[in-house]
């Protein structure tokens, strides 16, 4: 009960905030804001106006200029005024957008990738797409007579095959390496070449921004350590959960409880937060340990276990620390995001057990102040 509680709340929590964490990172120029009034879509200026009325049923987050909304049934993008600046219209856009150039697409039912200009350069013919980065794109093949298993593979910017092996999942690459499923539940990492880094296989690997700051969290026999490029361990296993590195520190997991140590494995922030996230800006989202008993530990048949919270995730409000783990914005917010440009998105009413759970949203600075009340 304590790994399924505490896994549906990780996979939650890092879904939601690694996704927002990797788009504040982006929209670091200044781009607009999306709000929702009166459940359409528009976009604020970091001062708090409306610079494109809501008027979408669905969009995203602006990246590098550009955001994604829903119009007539497909896809679309619009530039920083609301003017539409790519056709062909598309079933989906990747929610991160566009990386160096290109973004990964769905015509049809089949992925592929489009540059700023909406040409086709990785054609849709696969079963789906991940995000280009290091020249090189994850795209799942359709299936062979007789697999029973999906396959990857890696293609360049012609959409021609890069790496002449499949695998059963592929990641991203980063700085020249990236994981790759080779097994039931094994991860082996890999340079641009396919060829395997290290001999060690590991059983889970952090989902986004692999080796953040020349680190990435890998998990072996139930602990989460840190390697480094040559898939060395720098922190040995010994975590029960773990983030990547975001200025200079990462979050781990202890027991029920979440802190923050350095790239020496040592405590800058003890375990005592139900969640907490990564840091931008200087500041990280916390939730406090709350009222109610977040560790509920128990015996079956002499054997120990531990559940964390009652429910499948924490409804503790959640607030900001800075480097000290001094709390600098009261925690009065459902569920805090990352800070970009000194902004950050707040939301309430987004139950930690439902995912995608659209409540209401406002941004607030880095006092703590609304530059936009929190609407739906």
């Amino acid at each position: 009960m304590y790994f399924l509680s505490r896994i549906i709340l990780i996979s939650v929590f890092v879904a939601v905030l690694s996704v927002h964490f990797a788009i504040a990172q982006a929209n670091g120029n200044g781009d607009p804001l999306l709000v929702r009034v009166g459940g359409k879509i528009g976009y604020i200026d970091r001062s708090g106006k409306i610079i494109i009325e809501p008027q979408f049923e669905q969009a995203a987050e602006f990246i590098d200029g550009l955001a994604r909304v829903w119009v007539e049934g497909k896809w679309k993008s619009i530039d920083r005024l609301g003017t539409f600046v790519i056709d062909p219209k598309v079933d989906w856009i990747c929610r991160t957008g566009f990386n160096e150039g290109i973004c990964p697409i769905d015509i049809n039912g089949k992925y592929g990738g489009i540059d700023r200009s909406g040409n086709f350069v990785i054609e849709p013919k696969y079963e789906f797409a991940g995000r280009f980065s290091d020249g090189l794109m994850p795209v799942k093949i359709p299936k062979a007579a007789g697999d029973y298993l999906a396959k990857w593979i890696y293609v360049d910017a012609m959409g021609r095959k890069a790496i002449d092996k499949e695998f059963f999942q592929a990641n991203s690459f980063v700085d020249g390496r990236a994981f790759v499923k080779v097994g039931f539940d094994e991860w082996a990492l890999i340079d641009k070449n396919g060829k395997e880094v290290t001999g060690r296989h590991f059983d889970r690997t952090y989902p986004w921004d692999v080796f953040a700051e020349g680190l990435t969290a890998v998990k072996v026999k139930k602990k989460w350590g840190y390697i480094d490029r040559s898939g060395r361990f720098v922190i040995k296993p010994r975590f029960d959960n773990a983030n990547n590195f975001s200025e200079g520190l990462a979050v781990v997991t202890v027991g029920c409880y979440d802190g923050y140590i350095d790239k020496s494995g040592k405590f800058v922030i003890l375990p005592k937060f139900e969640t907490a996230g990564n840091f931008s800006e200087g500041l990280a989202a916390v939730a406090p340990e709350d009222d109610i008993p977040w560790s509920h530990k128990f015996k079956i048949k002499g054997k120990s276990y531990e559940m964390c919270g009652a429910g499948l995730g924490s409804n503790a409000p959640q607030g900001y620390i800075d480097k000290t783990g001094k709390m600098v914005i009261e925690p009065k917010f459902g569920r805090g995001f990352p800070f970009s440009n000194g902004i950050a998105m707040v939301s309430f009413d987004e139950p930690p057990d439902v995912l995608l759970a659209i409540g209401r949203r406002g941004y607030i600075d880095r006092t703590g102040n609304y530059i936009w009340q929190p609407t739906k």
